[in-house]
């Protein structure tokens, strides 16, 4: 299910992924980065409610329509931890970090951010490792 500004409403996976990747409305691509987050942690709420056998046959149908850089093998010993890890807590953070960016429009390349990189070092390592 998908919040919408009437309630709930559950979408297809065509639906999930074009509400995924809807452009030029609202803050652009930050709110499209949002709208992806939301779409993969409503996917794995969903998860949560399949019995490990149900997991198990989504990675068998959906590992061969990847394109990555791991090796098969490697995709499926992940898949086989999914059910484990699946119940953890999700923590949403977007890379840059309000307030630790800015626009600018520069000569040749348009609009650009110009990003604090150290803060957002700092978030991040704070986050992923309470540190």
């Amino acid at each position: 299910d998908m919040l919408s500004g009437g309630g709930k409403i559950h979408l297809n996976g065509k639906q999930a992924l074009a509400y995924a990747r809807i452009r030029y409305i609202g803050n652009a691509d930050f709110e499209r980065t949002e709208r992806q987050r939301t779409v993969i942690s409503r996917i794995a709420d969903k998860l949560k409610s399949f019995k490990p056998s149900m997991i198990t046959d989504i990675a068998n149908n959906a590992i061969p329509q990847v394109t990555t850089n791991m090796e098969t093998s490697q995709l499926y010993l992940l898949s086989l931890r999914l059910p484990f890890v699946i119940g953890y807590d999700i923590q949403q953070l977007q890379i840059p970090a309000e307030d630790t960016y800015s626009g600018d429009n520069v000569s040749g390349a348009g609009s650009v951010l110009r990003v604090d990189f150290d803060k957002n070092y700092d978030i991040l390592r704070e986050t992923v490792f309470g540190e």
